[in-house]
């Protein structure tokens, strides 16, 4: 029943008893009565029946309406600009560059937390749980054989050039994770580039990379807090302890998923600096703090697939936390793109809307003429030209086939090719000659007024 109305509001085969408002431009709009952006509806409808008079729609039409109708859904929208803004290829930089700075970040936290709550046996050995449920292997806690020994990770000494290398090169490759993180998500909200200041940008990268490093430990000594005053609070009123384990454990992921919510929230917010409205926030950081708690908690068979793995296992440790930044990563940038809430993407019909049949087909200083095509100041990509010249005039050539069609049908998109750069060169020698008539009456002028 759904795929028959969808397929009967996509063909446009209502009864004559509809007050049409406005009439929609695309499949989107036939189907769901939206706008090309996925806004409310254009037009009202007293009455919606089939008319007995037209054919039953096919059932191509059916399902060509219910997939646009999946298109033009948030999600699908989301990820379409994900996919439109290399959100996998990002990723993959972001994982190989967060690889290289997981010492330092854990160097930081580590540090700050054996200064103040390091003493307690039990809040060590939790967070370093939590730790490795992030990062999975990272740390050594006596069983696991993790990459990293805790103690090695405490900042001690005074003084020297190796504890100045060491400084530096903790702050280099902080302030280049958080930066690419940062580009990486405006990517995700259509943002190429920003102005501001540069000292600024590095202040706040590095604030914000000592924040996450800090969120890391934070939520391992509030997971292991809750689960602590969970199981002081069942003990209290005698609740047997199977039941008491699972409420523990909700109370521990729903804490897990503040947590991480808040954090996509601040790297969207403060370190992207997207001006995203409340309700997107707050909808992009629950679904993304609720996605990262259940990856969170399949981790070990995330762990058990890469081990299990001939060629890697003998770097499971490290093939895992690549693996699972690389996961990471996507879903941040996934969520961000979410958060983006953007209109459907617009589908060239014919390459020469992107000059895909001229020489060259990108902007270019060599050929000056290409300046004057539409295109993107900032990164140089070419703006799509649905009515490019003769694009209108050129008549659809019929079916010819053999080898004496094929060779006609070719000389003939030559030859239209051809015009088609001739009128584009004609346009530009005009604009020239335009641009040497103002220069030429600006000198005239400037003479007059010397005289």
């Amino acid at each position: 029943m759904l795929l028959r109305i969808l397929a009967n509001r996509y063909s446009g085969r209502v009864s004559d008893n509809k007050e049409q408002v406005t009439v929609p431009t695309d499949a989107l709009s036939a189907v769901l009565g939206v706008d090309p952006q996925g806004r409310e509806a254009v037009y009202t409808v007293r009455e919606e029946r089939v008319s007995d008079s037209q054919p039953t729609p096919s059932l191509v039409e059916r399902i060509k309406a219910l997939v646009s109708w999946v298109q033009g859904t948030r999600i699908m929208r989301g990820m379409s600009r994900y996919g439109n803004a290399r959100g996998g290829l990002l990723a993959g930089g972001i994982a190989y560059s967060a690889l290289f700075s997981i010492t330092a970040a854990l160097t930081v936290a580590w540090t700050i937390f054996m200064a103040t709550l390091g003493n307690n046996p039990e809040m060590r050995e939790s967070v370093i749980g939590a730790i490795n449920t992030a990062l999975p292997g990272i740390l050594d806690d006596g069983s696991n054989g993790g990459l990293i020994d805790p103690d090695a990770l405490i900042l001690t000494g005074g003084l020297s050039i190796a504890s100045i290398i060491a400084g530096g090169v903790l702050l280099w490759t902080a302030i280049s994770i958080m930066t690419g993180l940062s580009r990486s998500i405006r990517a995700m909200f259509g943002i190429n580039q920003v102005v501001e200041n540069g000292v600024v940008n590095i202040l706040r990268s590095f604030g914000g990379f000592v924040v996450l490093a800090a969120g890391i430990v934070v939520s391992g000594v509030f997971a292991a807090g809750a689960g602590a005053a969970g199981t002081w609070l069942f003990g209290k009123l005698g609740i047997e302890s199977s039941i008491s384990q699972f409420f523990i454990k909700l109370a521990v992921w729903a804490v897990a998923i503040c947590l991480d919510g808040l954090i996509i929230a601040f790297l969207v917010r403060v370190m992207a600096g997207m001006r995203v409205p409340r309700a997107d926030l707050l909808r992009g950081a629950v679904l993304g703090g609720l996605i990262m708690t259940v990856i969170k908690i399949a981790g070990t068979s995330v762990v058990s697939s890469v081990s299990s793995n001939p060629l890697l296992a003998p770097f499971a440790a490290l093939a895992t936390l690549l693996l699972w930044l690389n996961l990471t990563a996507r879903i941040m940038l996934m969520v961000s793109a979410y958060m983006a809430n953007p209109p459907r993407v617009y589908t060239p019909e014919d390459a020469r809307e992107l000059r895909g049949h001229t020489t060259p087909n990108f902007v270019t200083l060599t050929v000056p003429e290409s300046l004057e095509w539409p295109h993107d100041p900032i990164t140089g990509a070419l703006l799509p030209e649905p009515k490019l010249p003769l694009q209108e005039e050129i008549e659809e050539l019929p079916e010819w086939g053999g080898l004496q069609g094929n060779w006609a049908r070719k000389r003939a998109e030559k030859l239209e090719d051809k015009a088609r750069k001739a009128s584009e060169d004609a346009r530009a020698a005009r604009e020239r000659y335009r641009d040497g008539q103002r220069q030429v009456q600006a000198q005239q002028a400037n003479r007059e007024k010397k005289h």
